[in-house]
């Protein structure tokens, strides 16, 4: 009987030592940080009217195009910052739509949780296109955005965060009529 104890506590043991040595190469290998980490999907865009005004102080309405982003991971995606890369050589940030003025230039995506992106904004006549910057149309001016490229008719919006990959999605703009 003693020497099936001592059998069985071996067993035991080397049953363990595998174990142990099979969860230490899935860690490494990051299995469980890939099943586990924020997978960040760039939507549709959603097309809303605002009003920005000129130089003169006159209101000139806008279609603002905003782009959904959310989290389909399983954990939260943590500082998000959006991107627009409108050449090789022109690269700039972009607002996220915040409820309020307080804002922060990066956002928490929660696990099946959305925000929005302001991508750009078109004229109703198609003559101007501009890029809000990362405080977003707050200024509620055009000369507080970027001007669009009339050359331009593609995008790449791309959205990184500190705890999972970069997403990057082409987007096509409305041409300049």
């Amino acid at each position: 009987m003693a020497i099936k104890q001592n059998q069985l506590s071996e067993t035991d043991a080397l049953i363990s030592f595998v174990l142990g040595i099979i969860s230490t190469l899935l860690v490494k290998l990051g299995v469980l940080d890939r099943y586990y980490r924020p997978r960040i999907v760039i939507g549709e865009d959603l097309p809303v009217g605002i009003s920005l005004n000129n130089d003169d102080g006159v209101p000139v309405t806008f279609i603002a195009h905003r782009i959904v982003v959310r989290n389909d991971g399983r954990t939260a995606a943590k500082d998000c910052k959006a991107y627009i890369r409108i050449s090789p050589t022109s690269i700039q940030r972009t607002a996220w739509v915040l409820p309020d003025n307080n804002r922060s230039y990066t956002v928490t995506l929660n696990v099946r949780d959305l925000e929005y992106v302001d991508l750009y904004a078109v004229t109703q006549d198609r003559r101007i296109r501009v890029i809000p910057l990362e405080y977003g149309y707050s200024k509620r001016t055009i000369s507080s955005c970027s001007p669009v490229p009339q050359n331009v008719d593609r995008v790449i919006l791309r959205i990184s965060s500190s705890n999972s990959r970069p997403t990057e999605k082409e987007i096509t703009l409305l041409t300049i009529g």
